[in-house]
């Protein structure tokens, strides 16, 4: 784990938006579709790459999609541009986790800002889908903390993918216990699911555990993670790793100081589809749950 601590900037609240929360694996399928095979022809049947004529600097297709806008500037970027763009501060938040709205409930502690900036060396993992065009990884990221679950986009067709500053990869989770870990698991996505493509086993690239007690609070710490099947096992093997910005935001350090008094409380997390099941077992768990 690789830990850059920085003082708090006002722009990842004061500049950002809130939105609603959205799951893939909770839309319909024909949607989902028209989207995936949209991307996934942009990067087969057009050019991914071009060279700037005047200096030889090669560009690549901005994935999954270039900045609303900003849209002909971010069609093409270079590798160096794109990394750029990455560490940028996110245009807006997906606001997720229950509000207390009655005495009995428990107190809000805070928030926990998390963004999703990039995964390196994922394995490259063919969906059936993606065997008749060539592609590999299609990779997205499940995050949970206490009752929130929330998703990004799709990185189609790469095996380092990059989360831009644009899309979804910002969530802002309520906060209601002090010993609460943060739960992360990378997945590939496949359009046609199979029996061996239950986001259980090979649907699931790999997954990490962050316990908020090491994390200081009131600065911004950019941190790297080796990704694995599961915890449980004696051997096991890389999956590539995932590079997180994350920062916590007290609201009330003696109902923070409290909250350590109190045993853990059960926390449930809703979904709507069997698909989004498994992608939340597996994020907690792993494959041996």
């Amino acid at each position: 784990k690789v830990t850059i601590p920085t003082r708090f900037s006002s722009t990842l609240s004061a500049n950002s938006m809130v939105r609603e929360a959205r799951l893939l694996t909770d839309m319909e399928q024909n949607l989902v579709a028209k989207k995936y095979i949209k991307n996934v022809l942009s990067t087969t049947v057009h050019s991914g790459k071009i060279r700037e004529n005047w200096n030889g600097i090669k560009k690549v297709r901005v994935k999954p999609h270039p900045d609303p806008n900003q849209y002909e500037q971010t069609k093409f970027l270079s590798h160096s541009d794109l990394i750029k763009h990455a560490y940028m501060p996110s245009h807006s938040f997906v606001e997720v986790g229950g509000k207390p709205t009655s005495p009995e409930a428990l107190p809000s502690l805070g928030k926990v800002y998390l963004e999703i900036i990039s995964c390196q060396k994922l394995p490259a993992r063919t969906s059936l889908a993606d065997s008749t065009l060539g592609n590999v990884t299609d990779a997205f990221i499940c995050a949970i903390f206490e009752d929130g679950i929330v998703q990004t986009d799709v990185i189609y067709d790469e095996t380092s993918p990059l989360w831009l500053p644009w899309t979804q990869r910002a969530f802002c989770f309520n906060w209601k216990h002090c010993s609460s870990n943060l739960y992360l698991g990378v997945f590939y996505y496949d359009l046609v699911p199979t029996l061996s493509n239950d986001y259980c086993g090979s649907g699931g690239v790999g997954r990490i555990t962050v316990n908020l007690g090491r994390i200081q609070r009131g600065l911004v710490h950019t941190l790297r993670y080796t990704l694995y099947d599961s915890s449980n096992v004696n051997e096991r093997r890389s999956n590539g790793s995932i590079t997180i910005r994350l920062r916590l935001e007290v609201d009330n350090e003696r109902a923070l100081l409290m909250s350590s008094l109190r045993s853990p409380p059960r926390f449930y997390v809703n979904v709507k589809k069997k698909k989004s099941f498994l992608v939340a077992r597996y994020t907690c768990y792993g494959p041996y749950p």
